[in-house]
């Protein structure tokens, strides 16, 4: 994480990021670090199966063990990250993509109605069994970072993100915020997708820019089941020690291995 602090002239963003930015982390590493916090736990984001339910209990009783007391919370503004930050994802995928391969040497597309174009022509071997109806949907955007309706859309969600954490984390006076990061892993299948019971655990912090992290807290199987750790803008410290706490106590983390196809 040290390593890849720094600003970027070309993201903006990363100037205020530049200012909060260590050189060492791991002096945050400590195991006693949940005693005396406050943890919010957020059920309302999901549908959880059998496993991930359990799984989820069992995680929130070993954090109050470690000293920790937990608030049932709910996450306001919902609504309007949902009606807003997917159409604003299309017109800043259009627009990235195009900057993207204008910027790239070689052979390939000059922009994304280039790249639609190329799978239309070539269906037989890149679109045997899906479409590009997403990058159709973004080509219809403007692609303009500018377009004023496409900045309404970008300020209703960002801020809607940032208030929704920032109210929950002062009006509970939490450190964190915790949820299942996902329910265990599915299969998708062709010609159905995914039709799983997802979790959208990361949607506020990810809509924010706010720090989120995760660690195994159980196994469906010889997958890991995640607890996702989420906090203010430039929480990361904070998480850091939540995060390794919780890991060294419950050791639940087992080194990867190559497993054939599941099923």
């Amino acid at each position: 994480l040290a390593a890849l602090n720094g600003a970027d002239r070309r993201d903006p963003i990363t100037v205020d990021a530049a200012r909060q930015s260590l050189d060492d982390y791991t002096k945050f590493l400590r195991p006693n670090a949940l005693r005396g916090k406050r943890i919010g736990v957020w059920r309302e984001v999901y549908t959880p199966d059998d496993t991930t339910k359990a799984a989820f209990e069992q995680a929130l009783t070993r954090l109050r063990k470690l000293g920790a007391t937990t608030v049932e919370i709910t996450i306001p503004y919902l609504d309007v990250i949902a009606a807003n930050e997917f159409p604003a994802i299309r017109t800043e995928f259009k627009h990235d993509i195009n900057a993207y391969l204008a910027s790239t040497g070689g052979k390939h597309p000059a922009d994304l109605a280039g790249l639609i174009q190329y799978n239309l022509d070539h269906a037989a071997v890149e679109m045997p069994y899906w479409t590009h109806n997403l990058w159709d949907r973004s080509q219809a955007t403007t692609g303009d970072l500018n377009d004023p309706a496409y900045r309404a859309m970008r300020e209703a969600a960002t801020s809607a993100a940032r208030r929704g954490l920032d109210e929950t984390l002062r009006g509970a006076k939490l450190d964190a915020i915790v949820a299942p990061t996902n329910n265990a892993a599915w299969k998708t299948q062709l010609g159905v997708g995914d039709g799983a019971l997802l979790i959208d655990s990361s949607g506020p912090a990810a809509v924010s820019g706010y720090a989120n992290m995760t660690v195994p807290m159980a196994y469906a199987g010889p997958l890991p089941l995640g607890l996702s750790i989420m906090g203010g803008r430039f929480s990361e410290p904070s998480l850091l020690a939540i995060a390794y706490a919780f890991e060294q106590d419950t050791k639940v983390r087992r080194l990867p291995t190559y497993i054939p196809s599941i099923g």
